[in-house]
């Protein structure tokens, strides 16, 4: 064995611990994010341990146990964590780390000690096994328990450890497969000593967690009834068997006592020469619900004193009501006044045949097909049955029906209770199931779970994943799980407006004076609020101060993170691991999620801040000391689950403002063109962030598709602790438009990102004024396209060529009618209205008002310099626009395939513009001909779908991406407005054209710019999500 020795965890261990946990890594499935000493004060800050025994190696941390209570059961101790470090496997460490935790557990007098593993870990069942754990046999996960707490804190065994050694001379037989030998019905685990003369072994019953059975070379006692799963509100035997094998005096004193729903009320006392068999009669009273399997069951338990040494004796039952009923509702929408269908599940619990005569009877609320049902029964039969009903008001249906049994030589009459909850669209009501109560308002529905006091959130529309949950709060310190199995004191239900609310009372036992509300408000929107509120019942003020951890889950699986004051997407599952991230620097009180089906947000009151664990999240308040019969409220955690579409809309109800700074969300391993510049001039720097802890481990490569730069290559290590990498290269490319790819070949994943880039000339954008038809024309050339507006024509740019062709449709210089439209100048305009060729044909022109144009250069947001035209309309002529003045830009750079257009409105009405329309009309001209000319859009399918001119009318709605083009062209001309309400596609037998629409809410004397629309020349589509960095693209105005 090593030459290690054992200490109990504090925070000078807490880098040791840390190093330890990061050689250990591969030991735990691999993580790519190494931890810190403050890591791990935190985490043992909040982790509620009891203790943590720790392994040394000098002053190397080389192992690591923790000790805490076992929140499913009342004192019982569990072990949440055991490792030891890679190189110091197989030296024995986890054995004296086991055997540490065990012995507190000892003499600390716990019930027992438990633990639970994975269940690919067999290597460590034997280790468990020889320190006195079980393997209990369950399906859903690996649980072992150990009772070695019990047997050497029974008086009568104690003797026996004077010379036996418990561990050392265990003869248990060890294999790896799950412990129990069955009897009865019954599942029990056998511990065997031998040592010398010495020989004992005891056995303990599954169910009852409880002592049954204890041998020596002297006698043998055991219980046994004669099944595990018996029928309430009946009497049975249960028997001592008792055999003296020395001959010696055995006198054997019994005592029952009872356990919840048993009564034992039975006493004996006997001198046992050879063998006696001792009946005694227990009652199985009734049960209001099914006992959980995994936790300890009711037992038939007495005080067994052999020759005046005490033991107690447990044997658990399985309670079985002697009808199970259920009634299963499928359909979570109902519909009102139709006929709808049940199942009516129902178990027969009798070792003998049975007929069921069920009635179910009508109630104002529903109405029941099929009222009376009867069904013949075997032995132990399981069955469902269809039920139909017809439901006249949503509602809380529970009911206790009537059933008559009828058994071969009696016939029973029993009132069963069913219970369901019947939702829909509308109604606010409560109501209790078997499992949980609820809280239901319209299609949202809360549930606090019975079995864990955890709170589930439901939306009648969709499957409940149940990637939000709120959890049972702990009090402290130390943090206690006391509440994660208590049952409330009361449970009340509060209607308020459109809201309702769920208030369950617990009562502390490990802080006696205080009792604790929690309180969950159901709004109509589906907005949920849960707080608490913690009383100190007694006169005096608390000696200590009270802290309150209010924890919950929140999958970050596609999640949007505040961070470093930015906002950080998770696309996918690749970085959902909550060790990955600091919460330290979350820079506001939120985090949103989009699923496939749903959207879910949590906010927490903003001074707090929030806790990242190692598979939930909390937030920890000190309430300080709390003075006598006093109560502290705590401000709400709250929830919205498929309330907002998206994290802006979320982050405003949070922030409680309309107005924010604008924020663009970025990966959370984010790539960076020229710091989200995607307009390059000789120089590009790119650099890549990992927002999250975890290190670069991999290869980098980073490309340019058209060769702007040859392609860069390097490798990274984690121990270099490498999280951000910056390159500068020079760029020289003859191609307009380029695309870089940025390559990560890391040890635990492999991503692929790419991004569109704009190579800008060095030429300078050519601006003049010149007559055209006996027109005055201002017209903007860089290089490679040229546009034009004629104020004294229209309010429109009604020339834009590329390469030598034009790409706008209008009649300049004369004023006509096309399609819907008169009077039609085409071209791109801004008018105030709703243009919608279908519906209103009506498209401002301005015909009448003031119009005015000059050239204009405009930086942004990373300095580049626009150049362009301003083209300027004042509305004083239409009374019902007038007032208004519309200030139309449009942009561009040198070289560059590209137009940025916006309108700024300025509003001197008079009045308020409350949700006014503002559509951009484009006429385009793809090709020489109409019918060779079409637009490409995408449709909820992702399918890109191209649409021809010339043919019919057509309109398309809710994109942000267009592409126009023509049969006999090679370019096309994408349409890229991220921000705009919509940019819609529109057709017909004479013209092609796009309509881009904003909405505008503004007070008098004020003004706003329209979101940005880039109009880009390519020969490819370009798909938004590579020309999503444009989003980031701000005028200075």
């Amino acid at each position: 064995m090593a030459q290690t020795k054992l200490v109990e965890y504090n925070n000078k261990y807490a880098q040791a611990v840390a190093d330890m946990w990061n050689e250990s890594e591969e030991s735990w499935g691999g993580y790519d994010r190494l931890k810190t000493k403050e890591d791990i004060i935190e985490e043992e800050e909040i982790s509620g341990n009891i203790n943590v025994l720790l392994a040394l190696d000098d002053k190397k941390v080389v192992g690591y146990c923790s000790f805490s209570e076992y929140k499913e059961e009342k004192n019982v101790a569990y072990i949440p964590m055991l490792n030891v470090a890679p190189n110091y496997q197989g030296k024995k460490i986890g054995k004296s780390l086991v055997l540490g935790a065990v012995k507190k557990a000892i003499e600390e007098d716990w019930n027992r000690i438990d633990l639970y593993t994975w269940a690919g870990n067999v290597q460590a069942i034997p280790l468990y096994k020889k320190c006195g754990f079980f393997w209990e046999k369950r399906d859903d996960i690996t649980h072992l328990m150990n009772f070695m707490p019990i047997v050497l804190n029974t008086e009568v065994l104690k003797k026996y450890f004077r010379s036996i050694d418990w561990y050392e001379d265990s003869i248990r037989n060890i294999e790896i497969v799950t412990d129990g030998r069955k009897e009865n019905g019954f599942e029990f685990f056998e511990y065997m000593w031998e040592k010398d003369s010495n020989k004992l072994k005891v056995e303990f019953c599954k169910k009852g967690r409880g002592l049954r059975l204890i041998e020596t070379e002297d006698y043998k006692i055991s219980i046994i009834a004669e099944d595990n799963e018996l029928v309430t509100d009946n009497k049975y035997n249960i028997t001592y068997h008792i055999v003296n094998k020395s001959g010696k005096d055995l006198n054997i004193d019994i005592e029952g006592f009872n356990d919840k729903n048993i009564e034992f009320k039975f006493k004996k006392s006997i001198n046992v020469h050879n063998e006696e068999f001792i009946y005694g009669e227990f009652y199985l009273g009734n049960i209001d619900e099914e006992i959980n399997p995994f936790i300890t069951h009711p037992c038939v338990s007495s005080k067994v004193k052999i020759n005046g040494e005490e033991s107690i004796f447990k044997l658990g039952i399985t309670p079985r009501k002697p009808i199970k009923l259920n009634l299963v509702i499928p359909q979570k929408l109902i519909h009102l006044g139709v006929e709808s269908i049940g199942y009516l599940d129902m178990e027969n619990r009798f070792n003998e045949n049975i007929k069921l005569n069920i009635l179910m009877e009508d109630s104002e609320d529903i109405a029941f097909v099929n009222k009376k049902i009867i069904v013949d029964m075997k032995p132990k039969e399981k069955t469902s049955i269809e039920i139909n009903y017809i439901l006249k008001k949503y509602h809380y249906f529970s009911k206790d029906v009537t059933v008559q049994i009828s058994k071969v030589n009696n016939v029973l009459e029993s009132k069963i209770n069913l219970s369901a909850i019947f939702k829909g669209n509308n109604g606010i009501f409560n109501g209790e199931t078997k499992k949980s109560w609820n809280i239901i308002n319209g299609k949202y529905s809360v549930e606090l779970q019975k079995l864990n006091n955890e709170i589930i959130i439901d939306n009648l529309e969709l499957i409940p994943l149940e990637k939000v949950r709120i959890l049972s709060p702990r009090l402290g310190l130390p943090l206690s799980s006391e509440f994660s199995k208590k049952n409330p004191e009361n449970i009340e239900y509060v209607k308020e407006d459109e809201s309702i609310l769920l208030k369950a009372l617990y009562v502390s036992s490990d802080f006696p004076s205080i009792e604790l509300e929690s309180i969950t408000k159901l709004q109509s929107s589906g907005v949920v609020e849960h707080y608490y509120n913690i009383f100190n019942v007694s006169d005096d003020e608390t000696e200590n101060d009270i802290y309150i951890s209010e924890s919950f889950i929140f999958n970050l699986g596609n999640a949007y993170i505040p961070f470093d004051d930015n906002v950080v997407s998770v696309k996918g599952y690749y970085g959902t691991n909550l060790d990955y991230w600091n919460t330290k620097r979350i820079s506001e009180n939120w985090l949103f999620s989009e699923d496939k089906n749903i959207t879910y947000g949590i906010s927490w009151p903003d001074e707090c801040r929030i806790k990242f664990n190692e598979w939930y999240m909390s937030i920890d308040n000190n309430l300080g000391k709390i003075k006598g019969k006093t109560c502290i409220t705590t401000k709400p955690i709250v929830l919205a689950y498929g309330v907002y579409n998206n994290w802006q809309g979320f982050r405003k109800f949070v922030l409680k403002k309309y107005q924010l700074k604008e924020m663009i969300s970025k990966d959370h391993l984010h790539l960076s063109i020229n710091d989200e510049n995607p307009f390059v001039k000789d120089e590009l720097k790119a650099s890549i962030v990992d927002y999250k802890s975890s290190a670069f481990n991999g290869k980098l490569s980073l490309k340019s598709y058209n060769e702007s730069f040859k392609t860069i290559e390097k490798i990274y290590k984690s121990e270099d602790e490498i999280r951000e990498e910056t390159f500068n290269v020079k760029v020289n490319s003859k191609k307009l438009i380029d695309m870089v790819e940025l390559n990560l070949d890391f040890e635990a994943v492999e991503i692929k990102r790419k991004r569109c880039i704009f190579n800008v000339g060095n030429n300078k954008v050519k601006n003049e004024i010149v007559n055209e038809n006996g027109v005055d024309t201002y017209t903007v050339d860089n290089g490679n396209l040229t546009m034009k507006v004629a104020p004294k024509f229209s309010n429109s740019l009604y020339s834009l060529v590329y390469k030598g062709n034009e790409w706008l449709d209008s009649d300049f210089p004369k004023i006509g009618t096309r399609s819907w439209w008169s009077p039609w100048t085409g071209g791109i305009l801004c008018s105030p209205g709703e243009p919608n060729a279908l519906q209103n044909t009506d498209v401002f022109e301005g015909l009448d008002e003031e119009r005015k144009a000059e050239f204009i250069e405009i930086s942004d947001n990373h300095n580049n310099v626009w150049s362009g035209i301003k083209l300027n309309i004042k509305i004083k002529e239409n009374e019902k626009y007038k007032g208004l003045e519309i200030n139309q830009y449009f942009l561009t750079m040198p070289q560059i395939p590209m137009v940025c257009y916006t309108a700024e409105i300025i509003q001197n009405s008079g009045k308020y513009l409350n949700n006014t329309d503002f559509v951009t009309t484009m006429f385009i001209k793809s090709d020489e001909n109409l019918k060779d000319s079409y637009f490409i859009s995408k449709n909820n399918y992702g399918d890109e779908v191209k649409y021809k001119a010339g043919a019919v009318q057509m309109c398309t709605y809710d994109n942000e991406l267009m592409m126009y083009g023509g049969n006999n062209r090679k370019d096309k001309l994408e349409i890229y407005s991220p921000k705009a309400l919509s940019v819609d596609g529109y057709l017909d037998i004479k013209m092609n054209g796009c309509f881009i629409r904003n909405k505008v809410r503004l007070a008098n004397s004020n003004r706003v710019f329209l979101p940005l629309t880039f109009m880009m020349f390519t020969e490819e589509y370009i798909d938004e999500n590579l020309l999503s960095v444009l989003k980031g693209i701000k005028l200075d105005k």
